[in-house]
């Protein structure tokens, strides 16, 4: 019975939003700025990171943050500059631009994956605790397939903890992406 309490209190907690955005929930992206140089500027990264040349995108991202440092794609540069890191194998790295992209406010499209790619470098590099700690700064109403993901990240996870609450709570996540 105890335990039916608190799986109806997990499922209850996730269909609330009691979720914490974390430190990057202060400003709010719509009111960043978005000039026509900054949109150049980001565009020219963004083709050498499509076109898989990421050391060069690399450069352009960080140059282009040098020059625009907090505005509309700031979240997204920082997104880019961890995958980058991440394709590399620089864990470290990668977790330290995850976390710059949300740092000042929580954009609703990259802050939702930036959380999930920490919690995946976290997961390789220091350990499910650490792991589940940031999936649970995850909103609760993001997308379906990063729901997906993010349900099965905390299964496995929770599963080499033996956490039965982390394990149901994960599954819960992947019947909401589904």
């Amino acid at each position: 019975m105890k335990g039916l309490l608190c799986f109806l209190g997990l499922f209850l907690q996730l269909l609330s939003g009691c979720a914490p955005l974390g430190p990057g929930a202060r400003l709010d992206p719509t009111t960043l700025p978005k000039t026509p140089q900054m949109e150049e500027a980001f565009q020219k990264a963004e083709t050498l990171f499509y076109a898989k040349e990421f050391s060069k995108a690399q450069t352009s991202y960080e140059a282009y943050l040098g020059l625009f440092p907090t505005n509309a794609y700031t979240a997204k540069a920082y997104f880019r500059l961890g995958e980058i890191a991440f394709h590399d194998d620089y864990l470290k790295k990668a977790l330290s631009y995850y976390r710059k992209s949300v740092e000042k406010y929580l954009d609703p499209q990259w802050g939702p994956l930036s959380l999930y790619q920490q919690a995946v470098v976290l997961s390789r590099d220091r350990g499910p605790a650490k792991a589940l700690s940031i999936l649970d700064k995850l909103p609760p109403k993001i997308e379906p397939k990063l729901a997906i993901r993010a349900g099965s990240l905390r299964v496995s996870e929770a599963r080499k903890m033996k956490d039965f609450l982390q394990e149901k709570r994960g599954y819960l996540e992947l019947a909401y992406g589904y």
